[in-house]
């Protein structure tokens, strides 16, 4: 659900003349899902409340700042000579069909088996072919998924890029601890990180029953899956792991691309955008 909301906000982006990346995958895993992809630029036509509306409008803006923050990182990797990038969580990222990676580069995507398969039926589809060598984990990153990615031909002495899109919220901070710890002890300096971290606050959502959302004991909202914000000090925190980091700020990332926010969008539905090295 969560991977097909991004999804659709992607195919949205990609109609936009002024877009700020091109995602022309992202309709067909829609469509796959059984939504019906975007076809045009759509105005706001529900009635919810206005504090619910600028919350999500506030998240529809920052996962379009997030990928193109995140694009970019891996442009930086690259031109820095990294080859071996890793996708942790990777749903239904598409950077290894759209990007221009060098040649010799290895995208390494792990998700859960379920994820996986959808993924691959939907790109069954899609004329799209991966533009570098693409290579698929099924992987719970909440168990010992390490062993996973080595067998699938990781050489943890290169350095690395790794990306968390939008993953480390679905996590408890313990849960997110033991990932770091997993992806720093296989991270030789000159590694990269870039990842997406909820500020304070970020759980804090307006009330929002979702009316037909489903059976009881189905999720009914994507905040319920949410477990954990940022520490009180990200840069700090992955500087206890090993890393020199970057923190933005997604208003701060917004504004940079020509896509400032409005003062209306709430704090709390902002979230912070990290890069990272290893030293």
């Amino acid at each position: 659900m969560t991977a097909v909301g991004v999804a659709y906000i992607r195919a949205q982006e990609t109609l936009r003349p002024d877009r700020l990346f091109e995602d022309p995958i992202a309709a067909t895993f829609v469509e796959r899902s059984g939504w019906t992809p975007p076809s045009e630029m759509l105005d706001d036509p529900t009635d919810a409340p206005d504090e619910i509306k600028a919350f999500w409008g506030a998240i529809v803006a920052y996962v379009i700042v997030r990928t193109r923050f995140l694009d970019e990182y891996a442009k930086d990797a690259w031109e820095a000579g990294v080859r071996q990038f890793v996708v942790l969580g990777a749903g239904l990222d598409a950077r290894a069909f759209r990007l221009s990676w060098p040649d010799g580069t290895r995208v390494f995507e792990l998700d859960m088996s379920e994820m996986i398969r959808f993924k691959q039926d939907a790109l069954e589809e899609s004329p799209a072919k991966p533009r570098c060598k693409r290579i698929v984990v099924e992987a719970d990153l909440t168990e010992d998924w390490f062993p996973r990615l080595t067998a699938s031909g990781f050489d943890a002495a290169l350095p690395t890029a790794w990306m968390a899109e939008g993953l480390l919220i679905y996590f408890t901070p313990e849960q997110n601890e033991t990932l770091m710890s997993a992806v720093s002890a296989a991270s030789p300096p000159g590694s990269r990180f870039g990842m997406t971290l909820a500020r304070k606050g970020g759980l804090e959502v307006p009330d929002m029953p979702l009316e037909g959302a489903g059976p009881s004991g189905e999720v009914r909202s994507v905040p319920s899956l949410w477990l954990s914000e940022a520490p009180d000090d990200a840069a700090a925190w992955l500087r206890g792991h090993g890393w020199d980091a970057d923190v933005f700020s997604t208003r701060e990332r917004a504004a940079a691309y020509g896509r400032p926010l409005p003062g209306s969008a709430p704090e709390g539905a902002l979230r912070a955008l990290v890069r990272a090295v290893r030293v």
